[in-house]
């Protein structure tokens, strides 16, 4: 009677005028067929044990994605327009099976393969299906068969029902991007070559070779991406390939050999090893993740290993030159307030809280890295304004990422080199120069690091307002160079901070004279914050009190600092500065144009500032009115082992006793990291030495007369 199925939540009707005869020896089915709209699948024939009888089901229009109901939990899906007929004989014994199929834009994984074409005729002597499969794919420029397949099918077998040829023609390797998704994606690439299929029909298995070309992956966590073309070999259990050069997207390259293995196409999982040399292996934005993210170049081996649904990534490495990492801590709740400087932020997460990052489906990552000074670490403290410490170093790092997000960092990291950017507000910024040997240690929660380090921002500025009731000569009219040292210590995420003020090239006296005018760490703190908004020293008695103190020279450092930011970011390559200061009762005018740059793949780096000054307005003695200083530095061998570096500094505080201007000098660097003294003459140290020892010679001055 009018009846109808529901499938896949789609209705489906059973015609009328059909008719079912049913005894104790056969079935006999006559026009029964379910359709809905365009779609149909017939029935018609007998079912018997007369190998005469058949039974014939004919499909019109039949959308094979309806077959998934029937796969649930295979992880596999199917598309297309079914249209043929099958005829089934002796049911009832040893059945034969003849087929005329065909699926139209046949689809596997959701992948479009082409059209499916199928045909099975039953061979009585051999007691088996003949099969022919192929799918055929209609591009632009024409046909190609992606998979072809001929054999038999031997259903009354115990086992080896399968004797099947399958030859692959550019066959796309997308359609098993679902089977690594819980560690790469946009699986591609295309395989082509010779299997056979055997064993049983509970278990098939496949062996033979395949050429992949224009293969390649995206690791989503790393944001990094990879292609290879290789040979492979196909194993009952496995797909395994030894010396495969994997490449990334600059060129760089990476040996690799390793197996994909699974259980009947199902529970696949991984045993990788990679070789990296110089090759990308992180590419992440703040967006992709907020707690750590640059580029990384690395060279060394990586293992990847286990099930797809929970990989393990071992990395040990070490970095080479390209790579920056930027550890953002500006959102990390109010941490100190340390006279002057208030660290306030939104959110309130106190130093030493577990750190959480959102859960790595299916990722576990263990990262062993030898920082080296090719490699640049910034630690962002405020993103918004621009505190940023910039520096490059040495150190070995652990990075370990578990896939429920918990994240922990354990080692030291030396610093060599680097600047800290302090701005206010976009209007006031000084770059300061950190100083050789400060130390970031980490023992757990990156936000409960241990630190210390020195920073020192250079200026020039005349001693006279803080040495006048000691000492009112010329010769502290003019501007010297004085450093403002900024000393964080304790843990990074509430640093314990104090000042000083050195004087370079300074006398004795003059030393002895600013110390027992700053006596005090309020005075030191009053001074250092006079020099950097002020650009002078302060009076340290009433006279600090008149009114319009220093206004001049305030709207000067504004519009040069303006200035000099809009100046370097013209080009990557260059940072200019410049800084002008107008002359008053005790000092003369200057202007200085600072330029910094690193040229011939950073085998040469200058630095320097050279000007000039007007006048003293409160002395008639006669000095060089070009003032600044230049330092030039190239690096003999790559990694920097052998340097030279020469310099010109003008001699600016002991005037009176000096008889040339400037000062020149010339040194040759050399660079060795060892544990004992024979380590010192070999050429090459393990790479399990720890707390290596530097030496380096120290910088040979010489006046001209």
């Amino acid at each position: 009677l009018p009846s109808y199925a529901s499938i896949n939540d789609s209705l489906w009707q059973v015609n009328v005028g059909n008719e079912i005869f049913i005894d104790s020896s056969r079935v006999e089915i006559s026009n029964l067929m379910l359709y809905k709209s365009n779609q149909a699948i017939k029935a018609d024939g007998i079912l018997s044990a007369n190998p005469a009888d058949r039974m014939n089901l004919n499909f019109r229009n039949f959308d094979v994605s309806y077959l998934d109901v029937l796969l649930q939990g295979s992880n596999l899906n199917f598309a297309g327009t079914l249209d043929g007929n099958i005829e089934f004989t002796g049911i009832y014994q040893t059945p034969g099976v003849e087929a005329n199929l065909s699926v139209k834009s046949f689809a596997f994984n959701h992948d479009h393969l082409g059209d499916l074409e199928i045909t099975s005729l039953w061979d009585k002597e051999l007691g088996g299906f003949q099969v022919l499969a192929e799918i055929i794919y209609h591009g632009s420029i024409g046909s190609n068969k992606p998979v072809a397949a001929s054999g038999y099918i031997y259903p009354d077998r115990k086992d080896k029902n399968f004797d099947l040829d399958i030859n692959l023609e550019n066959l796309r390797m997308s359609i098993f991007s679902r089977y690594l998704e819980g560690f790469a994606t946009n699986f591609r690439g295309m395989a082509s070559g010779k299997l056979r299929m055997d064993g049983p029909l509970s278990a098939p298995e496949l062996r033979g070779n395949l050429r992949l070309s224009r293969t390649g992956f995206r690791v989503d966590y790393l944001n990094t991406s990879y292609s290879f073309a290789q040979q492979i070999e196909v194993g009952k259990d496995f797909f395994k390939f030894e010396e495969l050069m994997l490449n990334d997207t600059l060129g760089n390259s990476a040996m690799a050999s390793g197996k994909i293995m699974h259980n009947n196409f199902s529970d696949f999982s991984l045993d990788v090893l990679i070789q990296p040399e110089q090759m990308v292996f992180l590419n992440t934005t703040p967006a992709q993740n907020e707690l750590y993210y640059g580029r990384a170049f690395l060279t060394g081996i990586a293992h990847i290993h286990g099930p797809t649904n929970n990989i393990v990534l071992d990395v040990s490495a070490r970095t080479n030159r390209g790579t920056q990492v930027f550890l953002p801590l500006g959102y990390s709740g109010e941490i100190s307030e340390n006279n002057f400087i208030t660290f306030v932020s939104q959110d309130t997460i106190q130093g030493g809280e577990t750190v959480h990052l959102s859960e790595i489906s299916g990722l576990t990552l263990n990262f062993d890295l030898e920082i080296t000074p090719d490699a640049e670490v910034q630690l962002i403290f405020d993103s918004q304004i621009g505190d940023i410490i910039r520096s490059r170093g040495a150190g070995d790092l652990n990075f370990e990422i578990t896939s429920q997000g918990d994240f922990n960092m354990y080692g030291d990291y030396v610093i060599e080199e680097g600047d800290y950017l302090f701005t206010l507000q976009n209007i006031i910024n000084k770059r300061f120069r950190v100083e050789q040997g400060g130390t970031i240690r980490w023992a757990g929660q990156p936000y409960d690091a241990d630190i210390d380090l020195r920073a020192a921002y250079r200026l020039r500025t005349a001693l006279y307002d803080l040495v006048m009731e000691m000492d009112t000569s010329d010769v502290y009219r003019r501007r010297v160079p004085v450093e403002t040292v900024l000393i964080l210590k304790d843990k990074l995420f509430n640093p314990s901070i104090s000042f000083d003020i050195h004087f370079p090239g300074g006398d004795e006296s003059t030393r002895e004279m600013v110390d027992m005018l700053i006596t005090t760490e309020q005075e030191m703190n009053r001074q250092v914050f006079s020099l950097l908004i002020l650009n002078r020293f302060m009076p340290t008695t009433e006279y600090n009190t008149a009114l319009g103190y220093g206004v001049g020279s305030t709207s000067s450092e504004l519009l040069s600092n303006q200035l000099s930011n809009w100046l370097s970011q013209i080009s990557s390559d260059f940072d200019i500065g410049v800084s002008y200061r107008p002359g008053d009762q005790i000092s003369s005018q200057e202007l200085e144009v600072a330029l910094s740059t690193q040229l011939f793949d950073d085998r040469v780096i200058i630095d320097g500032n050279v000007g000039v000054a007007g006048n003293h307005p409160a002395t008639t003695q006669r000095t060089s009115n070009i003032i600044g200083d230049v330092n030039v530095e190239v690096k003999i061998t790559p990694e920097g082992k052998f340097r030279v570096k020469a310099f010109n500094r003008s001699n600016n505080f002991d005037v009176l006793n000096t008889n040339s201007p400037y000062t020149q000098g010339i040194g040759v660097f050399y660079r060795r990291e060892f544990d004992s003294l024979l380590d010192l003459w070999r050429r090459k140290r393990q790479s399990e030495q720890e707390e290596p020892v530097l030496i380096q010679d120290e910088l040979i001055e010489f006046q001209e007369p």
